[in-house]
């Protein structure tokens, strides 16, 4: 770590991906942007995540929970954190190499904003086969993502809004977004690719699409009804 520049805080949750953690992690360990404390938070895997973890530590921190989701394990990490900021990446995605520097400075140049995002990428794993490749749907444009893997916000900032919402099983990120847009934190949004999300099969909001719709429906509800008793006040 730089002791000259601010330490950010990566937080990489991990649920059963043995698979594509190594990437994950050495992506975080390639920032051009080197002031920075890697958090692995293990949500209960059952497959060698723990394994490959260890691999990593240090220099990076470890913390294991029984599975309680994601909320639960990005909150883990976030408890563990004692960077000045904090940024979040999904075991299964990529980050480019620039990204943390490039957030740095744009907070640098809009003092006035809380947090920064980017855009994201889609790529397909390349271990996939073509039949398997067929049935995924990968956007082939870079596409404006305020989203958990593309943001950069300052712990204090973070804490304003709280953590994530444990109920929450899928769409934890809106749920806290919709919170702090409702606080009025103010965002950036970069023009480039920061985050290369993986197309695999497995991703979290695919293992969970049966879910999805309740869950979303349930969080736009608590949005809308935080946002009357706010008018209401």
């Amino acid at each position: 770590m730089s002791a000259d520049r601010p330490v950010i805080s990566v937080i990489i949750p991990i649920y059963n991906a043995e698979r594509y953690l190594p990437e994950a992690i050495k992506s975080v360990f390639a920032q051009t942007y080197q002031s920075v404390e890697v958090i692995l938070s293990n949500d209960g895997s059952t497959d060698g995540s723990a394994e490959i973890a260890a691999r990593y530590c240090p220099p990076a921190h470890y913390h294991s929970q029984a599975n309680g989701g994601p909320a639960a394990a990005l909150n883990q990490g976030i408890r563990a954190a004692r960077g000045t900021y904090l940024s979040f990446l999904s075991a299964d995605d990529i980050w480019v190499q620039a990204k943390l520097d490039w957030q740095m400075q744009a907070l640098s140049e809009h003092p006035d904003c809380d947090m920064v995002f980017g855009h994201m990428q889609h790529f397909l794993s390349s271990e996939l086969d073509e039949t398997v490749k067929q049935t995924l749907h990968c956007p082939p444009d870079p596409m404006p993502a305020y989203a958990a893997g593309t943001m950069l916000i300052s712990l204090a900032a973070f804490l304003r809004v709280g953590f994530f919402d444990t109920r929450v099983r899928a769409g934890e990120f809106l749920d806290w977004y919709a919170r702090s847009t409702d606080l009025g934190l103010k965002s950036w949004l970069l023009p480039d690719v920061l985050s290369m999300r993986r197309v695999h099969g497995a991703n979290h909001t695919v293992r969970t699409v049966a879910a999805v719709p309740q869950n979303y429906t349930a969080v736009l509800k608590a949005c809308l009804d935080r946002r009357r008793r706010m008018g209401n006040k």
